[in-house]
């Protein structure tokens, strides 16, 4: 199947990428709440 291997890695891809958007953006806040100088 190339329609499977072509999109396989396109899915898995846009999963990392909205996993590690969440994980960001969960950081991000928590910095906010108690914020850290760098």
């Amino acid at each position: 199947m190339d329609a499977l291997a072509i999109l396989l890695p396109a899915v898995v891809a846009g999963l990392a990428f909205a996993l590690d958007g969440t994980l960001l953006v969960t950081w991000w806040r928590g910095n906010l709440d108690r914020p850290t100088t760098h």
